[in-house]
């Protein structure tokens, strides 16, 4: 499974890259952080202490993913997952600290893409 992780620089998508690159079934191709992040072009596996993987951090766009993974922040979040609706895309939310408004649009985007979400 081709895999999208948005906040891959992060600790949490830091540790979900290091576990996807040691999981034969899965396959790292995308790796997401904001437009301005510092990290910018470095590779998603030196970031993660499991050696190039030939992913650089980039900014969320079109890939060949079969699903996104998201460990970022509630705003960035819901654009991920306007992007993943855009370009119907399932996506995992693993982001905590949604607001009601941004809970009702996940909900919302339910509807039109399937999202793994656990609020509670």
């Amino acid at each position: 499974m081709k895999l999208a992780i948005h906040g891959a620089a992060g600790r949490m998508g830091q540790r979900v890259t290091a576990l996807a690159v040691a999981d034969p079934r899965f396959h790292v191709v995308a790796a997401l952080e904001s437009a301005n992040h510092p990290l910018l072009g470095k590779d998603a596996g030196l970031m993660a202490g499991v050696g190039e993987i030939g992913v650089p951090l980039g900014v969320v766009g079109e890939s060949d993913a079969d699903v996104v993974i998201d460990f970022s922040v509630p705003d960035a979040a819901v654009a991920v997952i306007a992007h993943c609706v855009e370009f119907s895309r399932p996506v995992v939310v693993a982001t905590t600290g949604l607001d009601p408004e941004q809970q009702e649009y996940v909900r919302k985007a339910a509807r039109q893409i399937p999202i793994v979400w656990s609020p509670s």
